[in-house]
């Protein structure tokens, strides 16, 4: 067993993502390796080589490419997901129904941001204004929510700037009244997958990130 990123190439050669967390990506063919990768990496071969790594389903089974999605435990029984992010080699990823240790990893993930461990030190990974320049990809963006609408089937929370936050119905029941309450009252930052929406007209915003748990945004002041 072994690593490429948060992936890991099974010896009966079918790949297993490793759900709730993400790591810089490695650099792969001609595309170039993130800030940390290598370092993130190493770690994860390392906690691997320690023993047999012991495999757990998500709720989810698989994802859209049809790799097994799992949580990784060690041969202690500790969680390789916690300690990634404990170490600041990796971010948080809440997505339902995926939500085992949902909380135990957000304080994990919060630990390491207090610290500026990792990927919290690091001039590559610092947080995007929702005002500046917007990009595609998973990406952390810091901003002051402007209003917050409804559809028929979504919320969307809009930042001052050009970015949306879409929480789908499904998950609406994840996010409790006071934290809608507080959302006008500090500044965030969204983590997740940037979605260009460039052929959205004015007064929509052009950039959207879907939220499914309220541990995808984090508090700032």
């Amino acid at each position: 067993m072994f690593n490429k990123s948060n992936k890991l190439i099974l010896r009966a050669s079918s790949v297993a993502v490793i759900v709730s967390v993400l790591t810089p990506e490695v650099a792969y063919k001609k595309k170039p390796g993130q800030a940390l990768g290598n370092e993130a990496k190493s770690a994860l071969i390392k906690m691997l080589n320690e023993g047999r790594a012991q495999l757990l389903h998500g709720k989810s089974q698989k994802d859209k490419y049809g790799r097994g999605l799992y949580h990784v435990f060690d041969k202690q029984g500790r969680s390789i997901e916690e300690q990634l992010l404990l170490e600041g080699l990796a971010f948080h990823v809440a997505i339902p129904p995926n939500l085992f240790m949902v909380d135990c990893l957000a304080d994990a993930e919060h630990d390491a941001r207090v610290a500026k461990r990792g990927v919290w030190a690091s001039s590559f990974w610092q947080p995007i204004q929702a005002t500046g320049n917007l990009r595609g990809g998973f990406s952390l963006v810091v901003g002051r929510v402007e209003k917050i609408t409804k559809s028929r089937s979504a919320t969307y929370v809009d930042f001052v700037g050009n970015l949306t936050l879409r929480i789908d119905d499904a998950d609406y029941d994840y996010f409790s009244k006071a934290w809608w309450q507080s959302l006008t009252e500090h500044q965030w930052i969204a983590k997740g997958w940037v979605i260009d929406r460039k052929n959205i007209k004015p007064p929509y915003k052009r950039w959207m990130i879907r939220l499914g748990h309220p541990s995808m945004l984090i508090k700032v002041d």
